[in-house]
Parts: C-alpha cells; sequence; structure tokens
C-alpha cells in the first residue's frame, strides 16, 4: 500500500452524516496491527459575505459578516495576521433564529499594526448526541486589507 494517507473521495460523505475509519498497519514482514474505529461528522461549511476577498476595508471599523448554513450551535471568528499567526477570536452562541450574522473586530486590534492584511475565518460547531462530542467544519478563510488611515480612499 504504501501511502502516507488517504483520502475519501466517495460521493457518500456528505454533511451532518457519520463515518468511520480504522487504519491497519502492516510492516515489511506482513505483521499488522488494527487502531481503534475513529468516527467522524462534519456540518456545512459557513458561507462568508463581507467583506469580499481581497478588500481593501477601514480597520477602524471592520465588521466581519457570513450567512449561517446547516445546524450551527455555536461560531468561532478567527483572525490571523499577514504570516498567520493568531491575532483573535471571539465565540458565539447561535439562537435558532437569523440566518445573517456580524461581528465588529475591537477598535483597538490593529491599531499599529504593521501589516495592511488579515486572513478571517467562521469556524461552525454543533453538538452531536450519538457521538457525545462538539462537530464542526471551517469556512474557507478570506484575505483583507486593512487600512488603518495609511491609504488615501
Amino acid at each position: 500500500y504504501n501511502n502516507d494517507f488517504y483520502l475519501d473521495s466517495s460521493p457518500s460523505l456528505t454533511t451532518n452524516r457519520r463515518f468511520s475509519y480504522f487504519i491497519e498497519g502492516v510492516d515489511d514482514s506482513g505483521n499488522s496491527a488494527v487502531s481503534d474505529t475513529v468516527t467522524y461528522k462534519l456540518i456545512s461549511k459557513q458561507q462568508l459575505t463581507y467583506p469580499s476577498n481581497g478588500s481593501y476595508n477601514d480597520s477602524l471599523s471592520l465588521s466581519l459578516c457570513w450567512q449561517k448554513s446547516g445546524f450551527v450551535s455555536k461560531f468561532r471568528v478567527l483572525v490571523f495576521d499577514s504570516e498567520h499567526e493568531y491575532l483573535w477570536h471571539r465565540d458565539i452562541d447561535v439562537a435558532f433564529e437569523g440566518d445573517f450574522f456580524k461581528v465588529s473586530l475591537p477598535s483597538n486590534l490593529l491599531s499599529g499594526y504593521s501589516s495592511d492584511l488579515i486572513y478571517w475565518r467562521v469556524d461552525a460547531f454543533d453538538w452531536d448526541f450519538e457521538l457525545g462530542i462538539m462537530v464542526g467544519s471551517e469556512s474557507l478563510e478570506r484575505v483583507a486589507y486593512v487600512n488603518a488611515g495609511k491609504r488615501d480612499k
């Protein structure tokens, strides 16, 4: 087999459905061992709506917006600097009403910030009662340029 990874691209891998795997290791002599079964469940990726990817924004009033997709009980909004180093996050518990969400960055988050680029994404989570764990997904990451008054509009 000689594979360091396995990519499951079968059509049965859909959101909100559990799927399980185990690993069988085999050495050159044919000896083998089988791992415990690991079960996963993914939920829908969230739809980021604002700012658009690659847009320029005023960092003093930057808000991040997204549309809820599927069943979600918690969001985690994450912001990274131009080197993908963690800058900030916010956890948001989700009520069942509403499909559109917005969070404003703290006004001092980007003050004195030497780069004009940030990365952001929204992770979504929901409790799976049968598995007894939070299941989730990461949205596609976006780039936003922030000017902090450095650029002419």
